[in-house]
């Protein structure tokens, strides 16, 4: 006999929600913004010692998805019932 188990939880409602900061009466999650803000940092640091609008474009985007990926999931850790 085959017996099939559902959950009644799904993965997305047992995330805790991630906190959030109101702009302009917009909730944006906070991992968002710290990505932001990490990347303008970055981007005027390696803007003014390089000199090199290339670089600096490239630095800015892989540092702010790393900064985005890892405080997302840092956000994200599922809730322990």
């Amino acid at each position: 006999m085959t017996t099939l188990t559902a959950t009644t939880v799904s993965p997305r409602e047992a995330r805790t929600p991630a906190p959030t900061v109101e702009i302009a009466g917009v909730d944006w999650p906070l991992y968002k913004v710290q990505a932001i803000v990490i990347g303008i940092l970055v981007a005027t640091l390696v803007g003014a010692v390089t000199q090199s609008g290339e670089l600096t474009a490239w630095t800015l985007t892989i540092v702010t998805a790393v900064a985005w990926c890892v405080r997302r999931a840092a956000c994200a850790r599922p809730t322990r019932a």
